[in-house]
């Protein structure tokens, strides 16, 4: 998962309301066909690319394993998985008034072009970034929030800034990439579990707690077959997405790589790697 991560210990951003809202604003479509040439995908899932993402389709296991938490978890979780889509012209007004409808429900009210709050404060976050070169990306996403009355800035520090108020929690929005096992355990507790949710140096990063994460990890790092492993990810998965805790971003589905061909290489490959290291010379086969 590569996204933009919101620090749920802010006030601003405890209900999900405001974190979708937000979220409908980043343009994928725009930036991948304006900045990347149509190099990326978008992600979907905390397990991209892999067999424990959870598909658009909630399955029978999935719903065996989150039906006992019904009354915890909202009725969205059962429901398609979606994420809005546009024809990277830039145009985003639909999603402005599906925007402004979610930060209404949340108590603000779009008011002299500033989305305020029952106070009449406008509603502000600050993105922190350790790179120059991502301000590409979030400038245009500040455009689109600023539309609906939203203002931001962008704080750029050095990455040991960048490492000691991540790790103190101090930070609105970050940009980060959470890489995954495909056998995933006990560290899943330390990603998503209210233990960690206030542990300075954390890799719970949003600082989610959820009671209903606690107890899919515990039963995730108790599972007694590979299938229940899979659907007990792919539920944890289909309850994160529904937090909007991160704007997902992008990955590249492929390698970019160039190789000279007097290389072999096996017909059965790894599933996520390029497996460099089990090719062979063809030369140095045909010289035995």
């Amino acid at each position: 998962m590569q996204g933009f991560w919101f620090n749920l210990r802010k006030d601003k951003f405890k209900d999900k309301h405001v974190r979708e809202a937000i979220s409908l604003l980043f343009d994928f479509e725009w930036a991948n066909k304006t900045l990347f040439y149509g190099a990326y995908t978008r992600i979907n899932s905390f397990y991209s690319g892999s067999e424990l993402a959870t598909g658009r389709v909630i399955t029978q296991a999935e719903k065996a394993l989150l039906l006992p938490y019904q009354s915890q978890l909202s009725a969205s979780v059962f429901e398609p998985v979606s994420f809005p889509v546009t024809n990277a012209d830039g145009d985003v007004r639909d999603q402005m008034r599906q925007a402004v409808k979610l930060f209404e429900q949340a108590g603000y009210q779009l008011k002299d072009s500033k989305m305020q709050d029952k106070n009449g404060e406008q509603f502000e976050f600050e993105f922190l970034l350790y790179s120059k070169d991502f301000e590409r990306v979030v400038h245009p996403f500040r455009q689109n929030l600023k539309r609906i009355g939203i203002k931001t800035s962008i704080r750029l520090v050095d990455v040991s800034q960048f490492v000691n108020r991540l790790n103190n929690f101090d930070f609105d929005l970050v940009s980060l990439r959470k890489g995954q096992s495909i056998s995933p355990g006990n560290e899943q507790l330390s990603f998503w579990g209210c233990d960690s949710a206030m542990e300075p140096g954390t890799s719970n990063w949003s600082g989610i707690c959820s009671p209903v994460l606690d107890q899919l990890v515990q039963q995730l790092i108790t599972s007694h077959s590979r299938e229940q492993l899979v659907n007990t990810t792919k539920a944890i998965d289909r309850v994160l997405l529904n937090e909007f805790m991160v704007i997902p971003q992008w990955y590249l589905p492929a390698y970019r790589i160039a190789y000279w061909d007097k290389y072999s290489r096996p017909e059965i490959s790894p599933v996520y790697e390029l497996g460099l290291s089990t090719w062979w010379s063809t030369e140095a086969e045909q010289a035995l």
